[in-house]
């Protein structure tokens, strides 16, 4: 809130994030209120998550194809796709490692708990997207928040 009041860009563009990445004031406390929300009712938003999964599946096919298409083919939806790097429909590939890194771990957890097999499948198309967005952060991010997992699995069993 401080470097917000206090920001060189202006009070009403860094509250909108109107400059630069688009996440201002508002996009961060979004993100705190998710967290409450997913924090306190997980039991009543198991359905959201499936919805989510199957929505950054699909994210993620566009994904690949977007990183094996030739550079002189157009993709639908405005996005411009780099040599071999996936960005699917965010435009950026650190914005695409970001986005998996929600649902992948939340896919991997799933299996490891409920050994889904089915969701090998999501998991290997998910990681197979990550690998392409080419983003060390995101790599780093995922092999962190994986072996958070495995040891939050150890201790609760």
């Amino acid at each position: 809130v401080l470097s917000c009041v206090f920001s060189k860009h202006g009070l009403v563009e860094c509250i909108l994030g109107t400059n630069g990445r688009g996440e201002g004031l508002v996009t961060i406390f979004s993100y705190l209120i998710t967290l409450v929300i997913c924090s306190k009712g997980y039991k009543y938003i198991n359905k959201t998550f499936k919805i989510g999964i199957i929505a950054a599946i699909i994210v993620s096919i566009y994904g690949i194809v977007q990183a094996n298409v030739p550079l002189n083919i157009n993709l639908p939806f405005g996005v411009s796709n780099g040599e071999g790097v996936a960005e699917g429909t965010m435009g950026n590939q650190n914005f695409f490692s970001s986005y998996l890194c929600i649902f992948l771990p939340m896919l991997c957890y799933y299996f490891l708990n409920n050994k889904g097999y089915k969701s090998i499948v999501g998991i290997a198309v998910l990681f197979t997207a990550f690998v392409f967005a080419k983003t060390l952060g995101g790599y780093l991010v995922f092999i962190v928040m994986y072996l958070v997992l495995h040891i939050i699995n150890i201790l609760l069993l």
